[in-house]
């Protein structure tokens, strides 16, 4: 606390961060960021829901729209965000299915993890797509209304529906703020601050 020899370090290794960003974070070959840069600071371009919280580094307004575009048609499914694209070698749709594999090898492998519905919708609606994103928010207070702890949303779902099932199972634990959290907040500050309150004819 009032630290500022600190305090002026970490300001100015932000700075630094965020010059560097698009440059180390992306290329011509990726319509995407990278996700991380490995010890040797070479990116890695797995693709994960880190592409929606970074893109506030982004000054690019057409990376932008590219990144949430990608995102939004690889990681988004109607019930939320999965923690790795489909299309990976590495991509596990059930969180839960001992048969084949322990948990813990879907559970950032593909598990959706409904705490980043949040900033997904966010970003859906900074690109102009309202319905797109209030379709998600519709879903999610289904679930929060019919299953699992009433008023409340689950950690976790599997990416897909298991056979002959209509939804996901919800998985991890029963009822986290997390994401409930973070589903009011889109509801109030997103869908209601875009849409007049009061009717504005009698």
């Amino acid at each position: 606390m009032h630290d500022q020899p600190s305090e002026a370090k970490w300001k100015q290794l932000a700075q630094q961060v965020k010059s560097h960003f698009e440059q180390d974070y992306r290329d011509a070959s990726h319509s995407y960021l990278a996700d991380r840069l490995d010890k040797q600071g070479k990116p890695d371009f797995t693709l994960r829901p880190n592409q929606l919280y970074a893109l506030d580094m982004v000054e690019d307004a057409a990376l932008k729209r590219q990144v949430i575009r990608k995102t939004w048609e690889e990681l988004v499914y109607p019930w939320g965000v999965a923690s790795l694209d489909r299309h990976d070698p590495n991509f596990h749709p059930y969180h839960l299915a001992p048969e084949h594999y322990h948990k813990d090898a879907a559970y950032h492998r593909g598990t959706i993890w409904l705490w980043n519905n949040g900033i997904a919708m966010q970003r859906m609606i900074e690109a102009g797509q309202v319905e797109t994103a209030y379709q998600l928010f519709a879903n999610m207070n289904r679930q929060a209304l019919t299953r699992g702890v009433v008023g409340g949303l689950s950690e976790n779902m599997d990416a897909y529906p298991h056979p002959s099932e209509q939804w996901p199972r919800l998985t991890g634990a029963t009822y986290r703020p997390g994401p409930t959290r973070s589903n009011c907040a889109s509801g109030t500050s997103i869908f209601l601050a875009s849409a007049p309150i009061w009717p504005t004819t009698h």
